[in-house]
């Protein structure tokens, strides 16, 4: 079912986003809202975003990285609303982190 997945755009995952407010969202969805939570990126930007979010624990609870040719239908966080059921944001910081976790519910249905 589409709601439980959650997509996040790789332009959410660099500065000015914040890494422990990244952590909550992935955390939080996966835990409390029992979401996979997947990464789409590009297929040569994989590699980078694997190496530079693993140390920092970016990654603990996404699943995998999707690249431009797969798709999987779910709620999306993004910087622009290209898909249905996107949550369309410029950041993840601690200022918006409540903002995107209820819409995150809001959507997921729970």
């Amino acid at each position: 079912m589409f709601n439980d997945i959650l997509v996040i755009a790789d332009a959410l995952v660099e500065p000015p986003s914040e890494i422990l407010p990244f952590r909550a969202i992935t955390m939080l969805s996966h835990d409390n809202l029992g979401m996979e939570i997947l990464l789409h990126t590009t297929q040569e930007m994989k590699d980078v975003y694997y190496h530079w979010m693993k140390p920092k624990g970016m990654l603990d609870y996404i699943k995998y990285i999707i690249n431009e040719r797969e798709w999987e239908d779910g709620i999306r966080v993004d910087v622009l609303k290209c898909y249905p059921n996107t949550i369309v944001v410029k950041w993840i910081r601690i200022e918006n982190q409540l903002f995107i976790l209820g819409q995150i519910k809001s959507l997921a249905g729970k």
